[in-house]
C-alpha cells in the first residue's frame, strides 16, 4: 500500500510532485502504474544526525551544476538495487559511508530534461569519512530540519522534508 502526507493512501501513478511513502521499495519497481513512462530511476540518502546544539540536523548539499540545494541522490547502475543505488551515492557525492536506515519514500517529477523522474530515499546516518568538495557537490551544510527548509530549492525536498519529520526514529528527537 502506498501513503502519502496527511493522506490515508492515494493511486500509484497519481500526480508528478507528490511524495508517497510505500510499506516496501519493491513496489516502487514491480508495480506497472507506477513504471509505466518513468524513464529516470533514482535513489538518495537523508544523512541526518544529533548536532552540537542536541538538535536534528540534516545534510544538504549544494550542487554548482545545477546551481541548487538538495539532497545526495542520483541514478541507479544497471543490475542495482535502489537500496545500492542509496549508499553508492551518497558516498560519491559526501565522502561519507553511512549505514542506511528505515525507507523514507519516493517522490515523483519531470526532470530539467522534461523526463518523468522517480527518487527513493532513505535515513542514513554517518559511520565514517569526510566531506570534501567534488565535481557534483561543492558544499555540504549541516542545519536543522527548519533551515533545511528553508535552504532546499525545490518545494518537493521540502516534501522530502516532511516526510523525514514523521519517521518513527527521527520525530521523537525534533
Amino acid at each position: 500500500m502506498i501513503f502519502g502526507p496527511g493522506r490515508e493512501s492515494a493511486t500509484p501513478g497519481a500526480v508528478l510532485g507528490t511524495l508517497w511513502h510505500m510499506a516496501s521499495t519493491q513496489h516502487v519497481t514491480f508495480d506497472p502504474c507506477l513504471a509505466d513512462g518513468i524513464s529516470i530511476w533514482a535513489a538518495g540518502g537523508l544523512i541526518w544526525r544529533i548536532g552540537p546544539a542536541g538538535r536534528v540536523e540534516l545534510a544538504v548539499c549544494y550542487r554548482p551544476h545545477r546551481e541548487d540545494w538538495s539532497f545526495p541522490k542520483g541514478k541507479l547502475e544497471p543490475g542495482e538495487s535502489f537500496e545500492e543505488a542509496s549508499e553508492r551515492e551518497v558516498f560519491e557525492e559526501t565522502g561519507f559511508h553511512c549505514h542506511r536506515g528505515s525507507y523514507v519514500g519516493f517522490i515523483t517529477y519531470i526532470d530539467r530534461k522534461d523526463r518523468p523522474k522517480v527518487v527513493a530515499y532513505w535515513l542514513m546516518q554517518v559511520d565514517s569519512g569526510e566531506f570534501v568538495a567534488n565535481e557534483e557537490v561543492a558544499e555540504l551544510r549541516w542545519v536543522t530540519v527548519e533551515e533545511a527548509a528553508q535552504l532546499v530549492t525545490y518545494d518537493r525536498d521540502r516534501d522530502v522534508i516532511k516526510m523525514f519529520s514523521l519517521m518513527d526514529e527521527v520525530k521523537d528527537q525534533l
